[in-house]
């Protein structure tokens, strides 16, 4: 491996050893904006492409950032029908897509919505 490519591992894995520290321990009441009773639980995670920040989805459709990856939305405001499962960033780094477990796909910042099976 060259060096720019550990670094970039590196990086990663810190990333993901944080978001494990942090969704281990995260049950916060549900947002006072959130339109649905389901759970607020951490539910996974995924990092900026440049390593330098990540995102935390909850069952509900809220979304943490941490680092410096930007909030562009959640759905926790959202009447969901089913919980989101997780989610995968956008290859700007700018937006990204939440994923429900009934197939319902939301879209957020650069990312844009290519159509869903979700009710």
């Amino acid at each position: 491996m060259c060096g720019g490519m550990r670094i970039r591992a590196l990086a990663l894995a810190v990333v993901v050893a944080s978001a494990c520290l942090v969704a281990s321990d995260i049950r916060h009441a549900p947002p006072a904006s959130a339109a649905n009773n389901l759970p607020h639980e951490a539910t996974g995670g995924f990092a900026r492409p440049d390593g330098l920040g990540f995102w935390i989805t909850y069952t509900n459709g809220d979304v943490r950032t941490f680092g410096t990856a930007g909030n562009f939305g959640n759905a926790s405001t959202l009447a969901l029908k089913a919980e989101v499962l997780g989610g995968a960033v956008h290859p700007s780094g700018t937006g990204y897509w939440l994923l429900g477990s009934d197939g319902g796909i939301f879209s957020y910042g650069d990312a844009r919505f290519h159509g869903s099976t979700g009710d």
